[in-house]
């Protein structure tokens, strides 16, 4: 009865020191601690109060009223083909976490041996099947395992991230593109208003020409301009056809096919940004959580190369009973335990370069991470201010217009009698033109700021405690 007792005693310590040894792993893998990175206070630039904010008005598109451009978005993210590209990486990295977990779970074997015997001829062969079964098992004694599942896991959030910024910068891009495809048509319609204002012109010119009135120089110079006036237009509309071949690439269609075109940018007000848009929307931004979760990720791995290089155990149990290791183990846990334990500590240079090495990497990695968010800080702030640039150049510009629209009709009135040549019309009328063309661009890129900061503040995800978010809270 006591040997028996104390066999069961001898297993049962084996099994506890087993779980003993599981426990110390959490303490030898390297504890996660959120980036502070230090961040300014307040933008470079301050922006004119405004009654509602980017950062809390409707979901993009619908807060532009325009039914069209939420069609063409929602085209954009059912067809397009990074989008798509970005949804299959997500499936593997997903996957292979699965097949990580998979892989570290006890892993059955079974084989049957054939053997037999018998002489030469044809004497009857005895065959005998001997069937084997065995079920293998590694402890994870000091959290390497654990270290592989954490890395496989933050791999698959980094995945799951790139899709939402894949998403974010799709729906960016789609507005984009159809902002510039309804600004081009303006644009066109414009061109042929001027080339019909050109033709009038060429044919005053010509009239006058044949009234004795003014010079073949003249009628050339009316010529001229409506020639560049043309060459144009044929400009334009070569424009006009690569935006649209452009907008079937990003619906996953061949080129030719049924394209979205606004006739002009939208009459209606654009949304206001938020005059005091803070810095903790940066933690919205898919980017910056996937690159804080590769971060963690690096971390999981330089553990898994430090553990790799601790004592793995192995259970085994074959056909119902243990192999020699598993019984050795049992009968005698302490002296097995303590010389699996030892023997690594051989080598402790090899083990102490190994760790310097991984620990670099995650420094590495750190560094990358504080600058990637210092970039997005910047970016946002060039947004910002580049906003408050075009307002400035708007007001500027409509006043410019106004006045070339003035210079251009009264000098046009001046030649109709006589007062002055026909040049000094043509060029009123160009700087009208350009002025035309200025301040449509300017309203282009009004746009297409504002789709840049709805991207680089993060759009509409949810903000979260990632690091981004600790870091510029200290703000």
């Amino acid at each position: 009865m006591n040997r028996r007792s104390g066999r069961i005693c001898a297993r049962l310590s084996g099994l506890l020191l087993i779980a003993l040894l599981s426990g110390c792993g959490a303490g030898l893998r390297t504890p996660w601690h959120p980036q502070s990175v230090a961040t300014p206070g307040h933008w470079t630039v301050s922006l004119p109060a405004a009654g509602s904010a980017l950062t809390t008005a409707q979901p993009w598109p619908h807060g532009f009223n325009d039914p069209a451009l939420a069609r063409f978005i929602e085209q954009a993210l059912t067809h397009n083909h990074d989008l798509a590209r970005a949804g299959l990486r997500l499936y593997q990295a997903r996957l292979q976490t699965e097949l990580t977990r998979r892989s570290q779970q006890p892993q059955l074997a079974a084989s049957l041996d054939i053997a037999g015997a018998g002489g030469a001829g044809r004497e009857a062969w005895r065959d005998r099947g001997i069937p084997t079964a065995s079920v293998t098992y590694q402890a994870d004694l000091w959290g390497k395992l654990a270290s592989q599942r954490d890395e496989a896991h933050w791999r698959a959030s980094a995945s799951a991230e790139d899709l939402a910024q894949t998403r974010l910068e799709l729906i960016a891009e789609a507005s984009g593109l159809y902002w510039r495809t309804g600004e081009m048509n303006a644009r066109l319609a414009l061109s042929r208003q001027q080339l019909a204002d050109a033709e009038r012109t060429e044919a005053l010119v010509a009239a006058r020409y044949t009234a004795g009135a003014v010079s073949r120089i003249e009628l050339a110079q009316a010529r001229q301009q409506r020639l560049g006036q043309l060459g144009q237009l044929r400009a334009l509309e070569q424009q006009r056809r690569e935006l649209l071949n452009a907008q079937s690439v990003l619906l996953g269609l061949p080129p030719g096919s049924i394209a979205v075109e606004p006739e002009a940018l939208p009459a209606a007000p654009l949304p206001p940004v938020r005059a005091d848009l803070p810095a903790e929307v940066l933690a919205r931004r898919p980017d910056l959580r996937a690159a804080e979760d590769r971060l963690r990720a690096t971390l999981a791995k330089a553990d898994t190369a430090r553990l790799a290089l601790y004592p793995t155990l192995t259970l085994t149990d074959s056909l119902g009973g243990s192999s020699d290791a598993l019984v050795q183990f049992l009968h005698n846990p302490i002296t097995s335990a303590v010389a699996q334990l030892t023997l690594p500590f051989v080598q402790w240079r090899q083990l102490g370069v190994s760790r310097d090495i991984a620990y670099n990497d995650y420094q590495q990695s750190v560094l990358d991470f504080q600058q990637t968010l210092y970039k997005a800080l910047a970016a946002v702030d060039n947004a910002l201010n580049r906003r408050l640039e075009l307002q400035l150049q708007r007001e500027q510009l409509n006043a410019s217009l106004a006045q070339a629209r003035l210079a251009a009709r009264l000098n046009g009135i001046r030649y109709r009698e006589g007062e002055i040549a026909l040049q000094i019309w043509l060029e009123a009328q160009a700087q009208e033109r350009q002025a035309e063309r200025d301040l449509a661009q300017n309203r282009l890129e009004t746009y297409l700021n504002l789709a840049d900061l709805w991207r680089l503040t993060g759009g509409d995800q949810p903000l979260d405690n990632s690091a981004a978010a600790r870091a510029v809270e200290q703000s």
